[in-house]
């Protein structure tokens, strides 16, 4: 029973009026998505995906980011807490 205004809206971070997370990445999700695919699934080189019609500096863009963004996709480290039995 999610209203439909939510469902509805554009996703966004909501920093200021008329924000949307596609107008902020420069594509819809939908041309990232294929974009992703062909890059990462079908291993697609950058000449390759130029020669299919994606612009160039696109490519190096969305490159970009997934390089800044790579973080969030590894496990932050840790300090590991242990005591000593002695004895044992």
């Amino acid at each position: 029973e999610i209203p439909r205004p939510v469902i509805d809206k554009a996703p966004s971070a909501d920093l200021w009026e008329g924000q949307t997370d596609e107008g902020e990445i420069g594509i819809t999700y939908a041309e990232l998505d294929s974009l992703l695919f062909k890059m990462i699934d079908e291993g697609r080189t950058e000449e390759e995906l130029v020669r299919i019609g994606y612009a160039e500096s696109l490519i190096q863009k969305v490159c970009g980011m997934m390089r800044r963004n790579e973080f969030k996709r590894r496990m932050p480290a840790i300090a590991k807490a242990s005591y000593n039995r002695l004895g044992k």
